[in-house]
């Protein structure tokens, strides 16, 4: 039997068009892109700590754990597809589309896989509108001097994110390897200060074991301690815990998704990978232990927001807090970068298997897909409008869930159905035991989704998630369809083009796919600010 063949007959595996990327970075560089992830502590370990107290520690360790098996299972996953990039909602469509079912009902399976991979999308975008918002908040609190307002009607703290957003889209535009040099520099400047604010309190004596006493959680509803870990209340305040957690951890899957660009996809993905897990651990289980140790929750709870920043008030002084929280920004920064290299190609390979507008799949003069990455700028500085990061971090949470599930089913499926497809990385097969079952876990925590973001956050998660339904039928009923010429073809590559008549007579209609194509990516920016107007 081949290595393209399983040993229940599902025959050669298809993966679809290839990624055209170029492999020209190595695995520190992945690993650098991974160092982001700690910065994602500061959109949600101070909320996480207000709402759940003591509990919080315990979420930060699980999800920790978890996230352990999952991602050697992505990793495993991108290894097996290694001409795809986007993520690991691109890596379980490229499984499922080889699944009995899909290719009886491909139209169904591309629907879930649609739903997957923007889901995907959906959980990393929102990064730059919540990250912008903060560092233009943050900003304005380092100088109180800057106005309120610019051009009288735009608040300063959005105009900062702006400014932010477009500066990253700026070095991106050149390549992976640019984004990842812009990646060691700030990892430079942000993870050792990170570290210290770790380790340096229990050092110098500022932690206070009063504030784990009583170690129980509190009830996310009302605030009031817990009497047992195992309540109904508690239970499901641990979940919706997990459920933020997912998003923040969980990410440090970046380290795989380039897989694709890596100069040596076996042994890059390997190091990355696993020096990623160990880095990540370190942080998500004793920076939450410190920051409660060091600040107690009333200390917390006066600006969830800076509460890491306020580690260094607490032990460096004033002067140490301001400096903490400029190192800060650069940490956000840091985030930044890596969901705006993730989302523009979750959306290049979406366009490259057929499920969004064909447009995302332009690449420019120096292979990276500017149309995707400057569609994911606009569409966060729409985001950022809505001024309610929870809300909006908790929605985009629910796609991140979905396609984890997906994504973890996936890993399962090509161990049982294509066991002899080429693994350059091979997770060990008791972490496989184990990371079989985490697709369960994941799954509880969906249903406690209203923890953090209410019910109005759970039915917008679920709402974006389902809205490029829309642009997948007019991808398959147009822009695929024989005679419709494509707007923007001739910086495409000959199988994205528009597709002669069946007579043999050239497409035609540029501007219509044009006009058609601008209104239904504007209907979808339209939605996102009809949603700021309710939430208002």
């Amino acid at each position: 039997m081949s290595e393209q063949e399983s040993n229940n007959g599902n025959g050669e595996l298809e993966t679809g068009n290839p990624a055209r990327m170029k492999g020209v970075v190595n695995w520190w560089d992945g690993f650098a892109m991974a160092m982001a992830v700690p910065a994602l502590l500061l959109y949600s370990l101070g909320d996480m700590a207000s709402i759940l107290g003591v509990g919080s520690i315990v979420v930060w360790c699980i999800s920790t754990f978890v996230a352990v098996w999952l991602v050697f299972g992505y990793a495993e996953l991108a290894g097996i597809f290694k001409d795809k990039t986007g993520g690991m909602g691109v890596f379980q469509y490229a499984a499922w589309r080889n699944s009995k079912i899909v290719k009886k009902h491909p139209l169904l399976g591309d629907v879930f896989g649609v739903i997957g991979i923007w889901g995907y999308w959906w959980a990393w975008s929102p990064v730059l509108a919540i990250g912008g918002l903060i560092v233009g908040h943050w900003f304005t609190m380092i100088f109180p001097q800057l106005p309120a307002t610019i051009l009288t009607f735009i608040p300063t703290d959005i105009a900062i994110g702006t400014a932010f957003l477009v500066l990253l889209y700026l070095i991106n535009y050149y390549g992976l390897a640019g984004g990842a040099k812009l990646s060691w520099v700030l990892a430079a400047a942000t993870i050792i200060p990170m570290g210290i604010l770790t380790v340096a309190p229990w050092v110098m004596g500022a932690v206070d074991m009063a504030n784990f006493h009583p170690f129980l959680p509190l009830n996310w509803a009302t605030g009031e301690l817990e009497p047992s870990w195992f309540t109904p209340s508690a239970i499901y305040g641990i979940l919706g815990g997990l459920f933020i957690a997912w998003w923040c951890v969980v990410a440090y899957e970046a380290a795989a998704i380039y897989t694709a660009e890596y100069r040596d996809p076996a042994r890059d993905t390997y190091k990355a990978i696993t020096a990623s897990t160990i880095f990540v651990a370190f942080f998500y289980i004793f920076l939450p232990i410190t920051t409660i140790g060091v600040l107690g929750l009333d200390g917390i709870r006066t600006d969830p927001l800076v509460a890491i920043p306020n580690i260094g008030i607490s032990v460096f002084g004033e002067t140490g807090g301001i400096i903490m929280m400029i190192v800060m920004m650069l940490g956000i920064l840091l985030a930044l970068n890596q969901a705006t290299n993730g989302g523009g190609r979750a959306l290049y390979q979406m366009a490259e298997d057929g499920m969004i507008v064909k447009q995302f799949g332009i690449l420019n003069k120096h292979k990276v897909p500017a149309t995707g990455m400057a569609f994911d700028i606009l569409f966060n500085i729409v985001l950022m409008w809505l001024r309610a990061p929870i809300v909006i971090l908790a929605a985009s949470a629910i796609g991140y869930c979905l396609v984890n599930i997906l994504a973890n089913r996936s890993v399962t499926f090509m161990r049982k159905n294509f066991p002899d497809v080429e693994r350059p990385f091979e997770m060990p097969n008791w972490m496989f035991a184990l990371s079989k079952y985490a697709f369960i876990i994941v799954a509880l925590t969906l249903f406690a989704a209203p923890v953090f973001g209410g019910t109005s956050g759970t039915l917008i998660g679920f709402s974006v998630c389902l809205i490029v339904v829309g642009v997948y039928g007019y991808r398959k009923k147009f822009q695929d369809k024989p005679g419709w010429k494509i707007w923007g073809e001739d910086q495409m590559p000959d199988y994205m083009k528009g597709q002669p008549f069946a007579d043999g007579r050239p497409a035609v209609g540029t501007t219509r796919d044009a006009i058609i194509t601008i209104t239904l990516m504007l209907a979808v920016l339209g939605y996102i600010a009809a949603i700021g107007f309710w939430l208002a």
